[in-house]
């Protein structure tokens, strides 16, 4: 019998945290109190979807694609790979290609964004991203789950319409 290790990546929610540009920043704040006469303490969160740790629904870029609660869980539940990426831009076919990516594998990209990105006073333009040829590679290899370790796939200043190709076999 072999014992699993779950590994939680998500980054910790606290106000003031980075978040999408133009996106409602997150705010945490006690709605009731029990030191105000209150059953029970409550906690509110208003923010967007697009927040640290998270994941999108084909939704997010495609006017009728399938929104979070249709999402099937094996698409985030499961075995994957971590893989650390050294281009100082963004993922490319030439460091993707040695991996030999498979179809229906979940992979993460680690990146310098996790030791730089977050640690930054302000939200990064400048993260590694997933390139729309790298994209188009990850497709081709039948990739079912692809995570970054920043808030997008698409770099700040790139185009967004190559993130629609990850979701493919959704549409």
């Amino acid at each position: 019998m072999s014992i699993k290790t779950w590994i939680d990546i998500s980054v910790p929610l606290h106000n003031g945290m980075h978040h999408w540009t133009g996106d409602p920043a997150f705010e945490s704040s006690l709605f009731a109190s029990i030191a105000d006469g209150k059953v029970c303490n409550v906690t509110q969160f208003k923010t967007s979807a697009h927040i640290g740790t998270h994941m999108d629904a084909p939704r997010h870029f495609i006017r009728d694609g399938i929104t979070m609660e249709k999402m099937p869980l094996d698409a985030v539940i499961g075995p994957c790979r971590v893989v650390e990426i050294r281009h100082k831009v963004a993922l490319t076919p030439d460091e993707l290609k040695p991996l030999k990516l498979k179809a229906g594998e979940r992979v993460l990209f680690k990146t310098r964004n996790s030791r730089r990105s977050w640690k930054m006073p302000e939200f990064d333009k400048d993260f590694i991203y997933v390139s729309k040829e790298a994209a188009q590679h990850i497709v081709d290899c039948g990739v079912m789950t692809v995570g970054v370790d920043y808030l997008s796939v698409g770099g700040f200043y790139t185009e967004r319409g190559h993130k629609l190709r990850f979701w493919h076999r959704d549409t």
